[in-house]
């Protein structure tokens, strides 16, 4: 099976590493990534299309809308793939969660800092 593989210009570390881990562990069952730009066409041959890098505000590659092939788009929090170690809230004594429901959705506003103390609306999980 060969899968063409969308590559943007500019893609986080994150991933690129998903990207790499995945063609390793797809090639030990025959799968072939075939890579191609966002300015290529999807090459010829392939069964299915493959579009790891859906994160935050960025939509599927306008190229894939009229596409003949299956597309299989990969969605990314944008959180999970910003945070850094020290705000991620789980260990070996206690993790938090923050259902959807009460997640806050503020508007953005370069010019002003949020009032919003987003930690604020975590919560621990019981350990029984």
């Amino acid at each position: 099976m060969n899968v063409a593989t969308l590559v943007r210009a500019q893609e986080p570390m994150s991933i690129e590493r998903y990207r790499e881990e995945l063609a390793r562990e797809l090639a030990a069952l025959g799968v072939n990534l075939v890579r191609f730009g966002e300015r290529e066409a999807v090459p010829a041959g392939c069964d299915l299309v493959w579009d790891p890098g859906l994160a935050g505000a960025r939509s599927p590659h306008a190229g894939l809308r009229g596409c003949a092939l299956p597309v299989v788009a990969t969605v990314h929090g944008a959180a999970t793939l910003t945070m850094k170690a020290r705000e991620l809230n789980a260990g070996l004594r206690q993790c938090l969660i923050q259902p959807a429901a009460g997640t806050p959705r503020p508007v953005w506003n370069p010019d002003v800092d949020s009032p919003i103390n987003f930690f604020d609306t975590w919560t621990t999980v019981p350990t029984t």
